[in-house]
């Protein structure tokens, strides 16, 4: 308690010390925040090709991959094309919802090809 008889707060017993706090806790803040979205000088900028650029292309060996095994992926990835839905889109989505209202496609489709992938 203080002179008065009431009880003392933080702010009463050190004038300041809430905003000293709080200053602090917003420098620690901004010096991480900064430190943490800083780019790292080695770091390589990733690789993201723009619509319309030619696309960069790799050996397996190039980026550690094994040939043999890049290889036996694809080829199981051939093999297990999906057979359930049409190359047709625009068939395929007529035959799901034959019979159900307001089901019109609005707009082109096109036949997709066949399987193809990124690695």
């Amino acid at each position: 308690m203080d002179q008065t008889g009431r009880r003392a707060t933080l702010v009463d017993r050190e004038p300041g010390r809430r905003i000293r706090d709080w200053m602090g806790a917003g420098m620690f803040s901004s010096i991480l925040l900064a430190t943490a979205c800083a780019p790292s000088p080695d770091v390589q900028e990733p690789y993201a090709p723009l619509p319309g650029d030619e696309w960069e292309r790799r050996a397996p060996e190039e980026v550690g991959m094994d040939p043999e095994l890049l290889q036996e992926a694809v080829n199981y990835t051939l093999a297990h094309e999906t057979t359930e839905i049409p190359s047709d889109p625009g068939q395929y989505l007529r035959d799901r919802f034959a019979g159900l209202e307001h089901q019109e496609i609005v707009g082109p489709t096109a036949e997709r090809g066949s399987v193809n992938g990124i690695v």
